[in-house]
């Protein structure tokens, strides 16, 4: 069963891949990651950690590409260099997207494997068989675990090294503490907001304390070296040239803006210590202050440049499939249930320790989520993502297993809407919503930027045109994919208030949502053709208005 369901994710994964242009950073990533491997140099995206991005860059080593170091944004704009490096390249900038990809999908695959390998062990084989299958078949893994991202490479190694950590926790053995470090430091190297993961080793260690008594406090030490440690060797090319060469590295309170309570904290630690600025820690503010300030984010038809603290529930509860979203309700409730029973102490205290290891990193990432201001996609939410799966894949059994009728039926009916709806948005994953927001039809009035347009349907729109006769089109892209690689001129569209261009247009106007309905752009700007109704969609993020002259 196992095998049957990785390979249908695998197939989904790869035939959806291959029908959808490059997502807004997959260029930048796969840039700076062959860039990183080839010189050593991290100073491409360095606000988000290396190793999600070399990873995904390794197989282009037999490719061979070119690397144009000599083009201007090589120091300059970094989504420019990216754009270059893929679109005029001597190789085929799909073969190289499609490259970089596979080694995403098989990230994905891999946490399918170890979810349903640790919820067998223990849980059982019927829960471990059930949260393999809310797994294969959610929209959003299948999304963003094929794109060149970051977040489900966050997600393996955050849910490796908690595991391995509670079995530390459980057993004492040492191999276990090592290897928790080995996975803490290549989350802390694949994404920053891993970070969160260190009060969850924490409480995870207090927890364990409290119930049996049995970990070292020197276990803390051990693990927290080992991962600094690994996040030195990501960074090897340059940690050797700082600490060989301390002086050719600016002083890191010189590249840290302190406005901040964590800008402060690095800033007098580096001038303390007389640290120099290694781009890890300069990463670590820069994405720290990012979330802090925020950016513009959209929600429920409302605009902020600082976001809400309820936008990720708000996510979740429309882009989580159906079946995911009544298991959440119900384990919630079992869970409220008899926490607010007599005795809850004692009861909490022989709780088996496996079910704090999945609900205290889920808590913490949720507590995490909703602090942060940069409410951009659920995507976001993914590493808190197999945690979750593994806790409601197994609550019904454990609550229901004196009444198996009902659990019979709740599986059912699970199963026949998570099917029915993967089936449903198939290849569109990035833009579903689930059927009680109205599905993907709905999705903007709810969410727009990553959560539906994120650049990736340029080849669903040049079909489109291809089945239409090829009209006249003129383009307004949400994306840095190169839209001329498709055979599409990205003429632009004007704003509501440039009369005298709009009155001219005689084309197919193809527009991005995100880009539609104003969300990076004045207020107003897209009104216009938000009163028309539209002709097609191309997937479900470019929206298709016909303002030929007849």
């Amino acid at each position: 069963m196992v095998a049957v369901l990785l390979l249908t994710m695998a197939v989904i994964q790869v035939t959806a891949a291959r029908q959808e242009s490059q997502t807004y950073d997959e260029a930048t990533h796969l840039a700076a990651g062959y860039s990183y491997l080839l010189t050593g140099d991290f100073h491409i995206n360095p606000e988000h950690p290396p190793l999600g991005k070399i990873l995904p860059a390794l197989p282009l080593l037999s490719l061979h590409p070119d690397l144009p170091a000599e083009n201007p944004d090589w120091k300059g704009d970094q989504r420019m260099f990216g754009a270059a490096f893929l679109y005029r390249n001597r190789l085929d900038p799909d073969t190289m997207l499609f490259t970089g990809r596979l080694v995403t999908i098989g990230t994905s695959l891999a946490l399918g494997l170890v979810l349903v390998l640790w919820v067998r062990r223990h849980f059982g084989a019927g829960p471990a068989a059930f949260t393999l299958f809310l797994y294969v078949l959610d929209a959003n893994v299948l999304a963003h675990g094929r794109y060149v991202t970051n977040d489900v490479l966050a997600a393996l190694w955050c849910f490796v090294s908690c595991i391995v950590w509670g079995d530390y926790l459980i057993k004492g053995r040492r191999s276990r503490m090592w290897l928790a470090g080995l996975f803490l430091g290549l989350a802390l190297a694949t994404k920053y907001s891993a970070v969160f993961l260190i009060p969850v080793f924490l409480l995870l260690y207090f927890l364990r304390w409290w119930q049996a008594r049995r970990p070292n406090a020197w276990s803390l030490a051990v693990v927290g070296g080992t991962a600094v440690l690994v996040v030195a060797l990501a960074y090897a090319p340059e940690t050797l040239r700082v600490l060989s060469h301390p002086a050719s590295s600016p002083p890191l309170a010189s590249r840290i803006v302190h406005n901040n309570l964590f800008g402060e904290l690095l800033y007098h630690t580096g001038k303390t210590f007389h640290l120099p600025a290694h781009t890890y820690l300069v990463g670590l503010e820069q994405a720290n202050r990012h979330d802090r300030l925020g950016q513009p984010s959209y929600l429920l038809g409302q605009f902020s440049k600082t976001g809400w603290w309820y936008y990720f529930p708000v996510a979740y509860a429309v882009k989580a499939p159906a079946g995911l979203l009544i298991l959440t309700l119900i384990g919630a409730g079992i869970g409220l249930g008899r926490f607010t029973r007599a005795g809850r102490v004692k009861r909490l205290r022989a709780v088996a320790f496996p079910w704090f290891v999945l609900l205290v990193p889920m808590f913490v990432y949720t507590a995490f989520a909703i602090h942060s201001r940069l409410n951009i996609g659920v995507r976001h939410l993914l590493p808190a993502y197999p945690f979750l799966l593994a806790a409601v894949g197994a609550a019904p059994f454990a609550a229901l297993r004196d009444h198996r009728r009902w659990l019979a039926a709740l599986l059912c009916m699970i199963v026949i809407l998570q099917i029915v709806e993967a089936v449903r948005i198939y290849p569109h994953h990035l833009a579903f919503f689930n059927v009680f927001a109205g599905g993907p039809s709905r999705g903007p009035e709810y969410l727009l930027d990553s959560n539906i347009d994120w650049g990736q349907d340029l080849i669903h729109l040049r079909r489109w045109l291809d089945a239409h006769g090829n009209p006249p089109v003129c383009l307004a892209y949400f994306g840095t994919a190169d839209s001329a690689h498709y055979g599409i001129p990205n003429a632009g569209i004007p704003p509501s208030w440039d009369t005298a261009r709009r009155s001219s247009l005689n084309c197919i106007a193809a527009i991005s949502v995100t880009i539609l309905h104003d969300v990076y752009f004045q207020p107003g700007s897209y009104q216009w053709l938000r009163r028309m109704s539209p002709v097609g969609h191309a997937g479900w993020s470019i929206y298709l208005y016909d303002v030929r002259r007849h």
